[in-house]
């Protein structure tokens, strides 16, 4: 189970796109107010990708020199000039 702290240190890192081309970089891993019942602290990633492609609101598998391969829900948050930031929360 993936906590703030395996990816606080990963802030500035690429996770390159298996399933799409690209690549996001992780911009801001920070902690969200505790939930009642949750099964561990909560927390958000902020990942910055280009404008084109725009991914889609979806699960998307990724690659990443520490972590290996895994799966995030990402939702589009905004667009900051010419890039795109996308959100990835776990309760």
């Amino acid at each position: 189970m993936l906590t703030r702290e395996d990816f606080a240190p990963l802030v500035g890192t690429t996770f390159a796109l298996a399933d799409a081309p690209g690549e996001l970089v992780l911009i801001e891993a920070e902690a969200l107010p505790a939930g009642s019942g949750a099964p561990r602290a909560q927390f958000s990633l902020i990942f910055e990708g280009p404008l084109q492609p725009m991914l889609e609101q979806q699960i998307h598998a990724f690659r990443h020199a520490t972590l290996g391969a895994l799966e995030l829900f990402l939702v589009p948050l905004s667009r900051k000039g010419d890039a795109v930031h996308y959100q990835a929360i776990f309760a």
